[in-house]
C-alpha cells in the first residue's frame, strides 16, 4: 500500500497543527487519496453509520446557509476594501509627518497634505462598513439557527458552525494571494511564475507527497509561498511551524530555496522570510513522516482506531 499525501497535509499528519481535528482530517484525506484505503473508510462508515464532517455538511447545510455564505462573502470583500483604505490613509499621514520633520519644500508638504485630506474623505465614506468579524458573526448566527433543530449531536453542530466560518476565512485568504504576489513582483523587481499551476511530487517506497505551489521566482530560483493573515499577534510575531513544513516540502521537491510571504490585513504590512533547503531540517521532517506513514499502515488494519478518528473528526 503506497499512500499519496498532500503537501498541505504533511504538518497535520505530523501533529504540528495546533488546531482541533487537524490530525484526523489529514488522516481521512490521505485515506481518501487511495482507492484501497478509501474503500476501508466506506465500509467502516456503512457498518457504523459514522459520517465525516463533509458528509454532515451535505445534508445539514440548507439553502439558507449557502445564501448566508454569499452575503457574508460580499460583506467581507467590502470590509477588506475599507481596511485597505484606512491603511492607505494611515501611511499617507505618516508620510506627511515625516515630510514635516525633514523640513521638506513647502510645495511637497502641501501636496502630501492634499492627499491626506483626500484619504480622510475616503475613510469617512467607508465608516459605515461592518468589520470582517461582524460579517463572520452574522453568518455563524444563520448557520447555528439552521442546524439547531436538526437531529445531530451537539458537538457536530458546533463543528459545522466552525467549519462554515473556516471556509469563509480560507476563501478570503486565497482571494488575496494573487494581489500579494503582484505587489511582491513590483517590490522585488522580479516575476512570479507558475501561480497555482506547477505541480510537484516526491516519491518514496511507501508513499508519495504531491502538491501545487503558489508561485516560482525563476530569476532567483525560489519557490514562493503566500499566507494572507489577519494579524501577526495571533502567532506572537512568529511563523507557524506547519507553514514552514509545507514550504520545506515544496523546496525539497523543486531542489531550491524558498520565501514565505506573510501579509497582515490589519496593518497592511508584509513580512518576507527566506528559508534554505537544509538537509538537516528535511531529514527531521522525513523521519517523522515515515513514522506517520507506518501509523497509517497500522490504522488500515485497525478498524476500531480508525473509527475513533472518524468520530473525533466531527467533535
Amino acid at each position: 500500500m503506497r499512500f499519496k499525501i498532500n503537501a498541505s497535509d504533511v504538518a497535520g499528519l505530523l501533529r504540528k497543527k495546533p488546531f482541533k481535528g487537524c490530525y484526523e482530517e489529514a488522516v481521512i484525506k490521505t485515506f481518501n487519496n487511495l482507492p484501497e484505503t478509501a474503500a476501508i473508510l466506506t465500509r467502516l462508515k456503512a457498518k457504523t453509520g459514522q459520517k465525516t464532517l463533509d458528509e454532515f455538511k451535505k445534508t445539514a447545510f440548507t439553502p439558507a446557509v449557502y445564501e448566508a455564505k454569499k452575503v457574508a462573502t460580499e460583506a467581507i470583500k467590502q470590509a477588506d476594501r475599507a481596511d485597505d483604505i484606512r491603511a492607505e490613509a494611515a501611511k499617507m499621514q505618516v508620510k506627511l509627518e515625516q515630510a514635516v520633520r525633514e523640513n521638506r519644500a513647502p510645495e511637497i508638504v502641501e501636496e502630501i497634505f492634499r492627499q491626506v485630506e483626500i484619504k480622510k474623505k475616503e475613510v469617512a465614506a467607508v465608516a459605515h462598513v461592518p468589520s470582517v468579524q461582524v460579517a463572520l458573526a452574522r453568518q455563524e448566527a444563520v448557520v447555528a439557527k439552521e442546524i439547531a433543530s436538526q437531529p445531530l449531536p451537539q458537538e457536530v453542530k458546533e463543528r459545522l458552525v466552525q467549519e462554515a466560518r473556516a471556509e469563509l476565512v480560507k476563501e478570503r485568504g486565497t482571494r488575496g494571494e494573487e494581489a500579494i504576489l503582484n505587489t511582491h513582483e513590483v517590490e522585488r523587481g522580479t516575476r512570479i511564475q507558475d501561480r497555482n499551476t506547477r505541480g510537484l511530487r516526491i516519491d518514496y517506497e511507501s508513499f508519495a507527497i504531491v502538491g501545487r505551489i503558489d508561485g516560482y521566482d525563476e530569476e532567483n530560483q525560489l519557490v514562493v509561498e503566500v499566507k494572507n493573515r489577519e494579524s501577526a499577534k495571533v502567532w506572537n510575531g512568529g511563523t507557524p511551524e506547519y507553514d514552514i513544513i509545507q514550504l520545506r516540502v515544496y523546496m525539497r521537491a523543486l531542489k531550491c530555496d524558498g520565501e514565505l510571504v506573510e501579509h497582515y490585513k490589519k496593518t497592511g504590512e508584509t513580512r518576507r522570510t527566506m528559508f534554505s533547503d537544509n538537509d538537516e531540517e528535511w531529514d527531521e521532517i522525513e523521519e517523522a513522516l515515515m513514522c506517520a506513514v507506518e501509523e497509517l499502515q497500522e490504522l488500515s488494519n485497525q478498524p476500531s482506531r480508525l473509527q475513533r478518528i472518524l468520530e473525533d473528526s466531527t467533535r
